[in-house]
């Protein structure tokens, strides 16, 4: 059975990684700050054993690439550097997660995997320089690869993000802040179809850059409807400024996806948010 190596192994898609390989019967490398691993500096510090493939999730997030711009870069970029340095040695596998916030606020929809880069957070950024790493080792040094452009991932055991924030709002029936007016869209996507596509990249003969979506567009308003509906419960709504780097990415599309696993994430926002209320409760 194959060694897996997974960066950011404790973070909210990490672990459900982590486990789910784990459960089908890989040998798993977690490569996380509380293990003792640092991605600013090489991995052969840290890491011993042959690898076959390496998911790297790891990055910092997108406030904190805000609040500390040095450390995302070195994080984000030098430590994706420093996993495709391994990988070369290794003759590993790179699977990447980048963002759909590389693409900012597109002009042109749906948004496809040649669109303009154009990101509007350094968090974005970093990610459209982890990509251009990534594509370049592909390139210079024969390193498979798959990069996937994350839409709004959410699930069990989640802590950041705006479903969780609006979950305890709701549990504790006090008012949920929304940026902005509330309009602006996501594509929301259930971690365990997540998932299952990372997993799926292991398969030798898919490479590639792929957005990883639904291709169903939900404004935040219609994201609280539903979870109101779901959970039962009626919450009063702030609306508040936005932040400089917010948003609204519309009509991703999941053609390319669909065209090299055959298939696309298949679990609604509705079933989605209920296993993920169900489990926070």
């Amino acid at each position: 059975m194959s060694t897996v190596l997974v960066t950011g192994s404790s973070g909210f898609i990490g672990s459900h990684l982590v486990a789910r390989l784990k459960e089908v019967g890989y040998n798993v490398i977690p490569f996380d700050l509380d293990c003792g691993c640092n991605l600013k500096r090489p991995l052969c510090g840290f890491v011993d054993s042959n690898v076959d493939v390496i998911y790297h999730l790891g990055a910092m997030s997108l406030l904190s690439c805000r609040l500390s711009p040095d450390e995302a870069v070195d994080i984000n970029v030098r430590g994706t550097l420093n996993v495709l340095e391994f990988a070369r040695e290794n003759g590993a596998k790179v699977v990447l997660t980048s963002a759909s916030s590389v693409y900012g606020t597109p002009s042109l929809t749906p948004v496809v995997e040649s669109s303009m880069l154009d990101p509007t957070s350094l968090y974005g950024a970093t990610k459209v320089c982890s990509e251009v790493l990534t594509r370049v080792y592909g390139k210079l040094y024969g390193v498979p690869y798959v990069v996937f452009r994350l839409a709004g991932v959410y699930g069990p055991g989640q802590v950041n993000g705006v479903v969780p924030a609006f979950l305890r709002s709701v549990l504790a029936g006090s008012t949920v802040g929304i940026t902005g007016d509330g309009s602006q869209t996501r594509d929301f996507v259930f971690i365990d179809d997540v998932i299952h596509f990372l997993i799926r990249a292991m398969d030798n003969n898919i490479t590639g850059t792929f957005n990883l979506a639904t291709g169903v567009n939900t404004s935040i308003n219609d994201l609280l409807d539903t979870i109101m509906l779901v959970t039962g419960a009626s919450v009063p709504v702030e609306y508040i400024r936005s932040d400089a780097d917010e948003r609204s990415l519309r009509d991703i599309s999941i053609d390319r996806l669909r065209a090299a696993f055959g298939e696309v994430p298949s679990t609604s926002l509705r079933d989605g948010l209920r296993k993920t209320w169900e489990a926070f409760r």
